[in-house]
């Protein structure tokens, strides 16, 4: 009975052109070792966060940093975050949607050994599950400042002048 079933999987894929099996990952049976379980997600936050896999893109995947961007009553109560990864390359700093970050920004930043960059035109929304350690939090409101006018500028929102000061 079992060869059956694995001959009416095979033949299953087969039909659809590839084998979704390929593309998914089984979820991990207990997501509570995963999460700081001490600490709700702050606005200005920087986390380690795993951001899955975006094979042949240049959509930031893996384990990286990212800063967290949602509000904090949402952030209290939701099951999700609003982030924006960050990556080490500092790539095309004359687009508007990237922003540099250095490490004295950031409160508590050890792990931000070297100047970063925030990419406002990749936030998603990811699980606070995907959360896995706490990096430091942005104490510079002229680097938070610089983060959220990004942010404006990818989703072409515009800003009073008297904000932007």
């Amino acid at each position: 009975m079992a060869r059956k079933n694995n001959r009416m999987k095979t033949e299953y894929h087969r039909g659809l052109g590839f084998d979704p099996r390929k593309y998914t990952t089984p979820a991990p049976r207990s997501y509570t070792h995963l999460i700081a379980p001490d600490r709700t997600p702050q606005r200005g936050d920087i986390w380690f966060a795993n951001l899955g896999t975006h094979p042949n893109s240049s959509v930031q995947s893996g384990t990286r940093p990212v800063v967290i961007i949602s509000n904090n009553i949402g952030n209290a109560h939701a099951d999700t975050v609003n982030v924006i990864p960050m990556t080490k390359h500092l790539k095309k700093p004359e687009l508007p949607c990237h922003t540099q970050l250095d490490p004295f920004s950031v409160a508590g930043g050890s792990q931000l050994l070297a100047p970063s960059m925030v990419l406002a035109e990749q936030l998603t929304t990811i699980s606070k599950y995907a959360l896995r350690t706490y990096a430091g939090h942005i104490s510079d409101d002229e680097a938070m400042n610089r983060i959220e006018t990004a942010v404006l500028s990818q989703f072409a929102l515009e800003r009073s002048a008297a904000e932007c000061l």
